[in-house]
């Protein structure tokens, strides 16, 4: 707790998190929470293993249910766990969602999707969100983000000129996506140094854009790489219901 007080973050931290939680309890479980949130950027795939033991220990008449069952998601998408997070993305958005949480897991799991090798379901889910009207500034820099990357590695022509718009605006999701996506596009014509440029750019960044799920590889290679195989048991998430949406 005095660690996570202080924004600071391990895997020692960590391990006591996961140790310490226990069903009904509700400050061990929202130390779950703040840990996960600690982790997304840094180790995503501890954060993975924190949102989904808060998702289990969570009641399903917990308000907290939804918000868990979304950052699950979120984390499994950075962690590159793309099989799992695409299954918890689709099985969440199988139900009635609020807005706000509809759209985050569009933008999850068109990221999960891209980095799959679906890249055209990928387009398809970021497109939904910025259709959608109106949608925060924060979603719609992921959607752009997601569409982009989604674009590149189609190799669709508006993928360059898309990503010459974006990559003017202010630093975010959309921006490092736009370097990427601007890479991708030097890399097919044959501009490889300048290519590699736009990835060492955009990867001073730093954004969340990286090697954990939402990585360049995908597009430099034409397919993404697959996440472990799926565990078999009933997915946490399947706990929430129509009355808790």
């Amino acid at each position: 707790e005095i660690l996570l007080a202080r924004g600071d973050f391990t895997a020692r931290a960590a391990s006591h998190l996961l140790q310490g939680a226990h069903p009904g309890d509700s400050v061990s479980v929202a130390g779950l929470d703040r840990g996960a949130a600690l982790a997304l950027a840094v180790v995503p795939q501890t954060a993975a293993d924190l949102a989904l033991r808060a998702l289990e220990l969570t009641s399903p008449a917990d308000p907290a249910v939804l918000p868990r069952a979304v950052a699950a998601a979120e984390a499994l998408t950075a962690a590159g766990r793309v099989d799992e997070a695409t299954r918890t993305s689709r099985d969440l958005l199988a139900k009635p969602l609020p807005p706000e949480a509809e759209d985050r897991l569009r933008c999850a799991l068109s990221a999960a999707l891209c980095a799959g090798g679906q890249a055209k379901d990928a387009a398809d889910q970021a497109r939904f969100v910025l259709d959608r009207q109106p949608v925060s500034g924060g979603l719609r820099d992921q959607a752009l983000a997601a569409l982009l990357q989604a674009l590149a590695a189609l190799r669709e022509p508006l993928a360059g000129p898309a990503a010459g718009a974006a990559v003017a605006a202010p630093d975010g999701h959309a921006h490092v996506a736009a370097l990427v996506t601007r890479a991708t596009v030097s890399w097919d014509s044959g501009h490889v140094r300048d290519g590699l440029e736009l990835l060492r750019e955009a990867a001073r960044h730093g954004t969340g854009i990286s090697v954990d799920g939402r990585d360049t590889q995908p597009l430099l290679r034409g397919h993404g790489r697959r996440g472990p195989r799926l565990r078999r048991q009933p997915p946490p998430w399947s706990k929430i219901g129509r009355a808790h949406v």
